[in-house]
């Protein structure tokens, strides 16, 4: 307690009241410090700053032969010579989903399909009826995606 109010008058002492406003003003006398501490640029380090930034785009997926342990297969160099073509998504996956609705309702949507859509449903057509006996499409060409139902 004594430290406190030695320190408050040696304080005071060194600080003049400017006026007695609304509360006190104090402005100390002390001489103000010209010389500001620099800095450095350093551009050596910036490597490890790099490492925290994400990444703009997401980079080419690697060269593997055959599929990866989690069955994903990389795009192939050249598309085969189809009249379609299913564009993989900006991940590198292909855009084929599966979805089971009401208990037993199986849905599967084709998404970016580009070029002959309608050659693509003729086959996918065929594929469908072999495999399910069902030859039922909802085809939305806007967002290009065709669902078997």
């Amino acid at each position: 307690m004594a430290a406190s109010l030695t320190l408050r008058r040696a304080l005071r002492g060194a600080c003049v009241e400017l006026g007695s406003l609304r509360g006190q003003r104090f402005v100390c006398d002390a001489a103000p410090e010209e010389t500001r501490t620099g800095f450095l640029e350093s551009t050596e380090e910036y490597g490890f700053v790099e490492r925290l930034i994400p990444p703009s785009r997401i980079p080419a997926p690697p060269k593997r032969v055959g599929p990866s342990p989690s069955g994903w297969t990389p795009p192939a160099d050249s598309p085969p010579p189809l009249p379609y073509m299913i564009r993989r998504s900006r991940m590198h996956n292909i855009p084929v989903y599966t979805d089971l609705t009401h208990g037993s309702r199986r849905t599967t949507l084709v998404r970016k399909v580009e070029g002959d859509i309608w050659f693509f449903i003729c086959v996918w057509w065929g594929l469908v009826l072999l495999i399910s006996g069902r030859d039922i499409f909802d085809m939305h060409f806007l967002s290009i995606y065709i669902t078997p139902f």
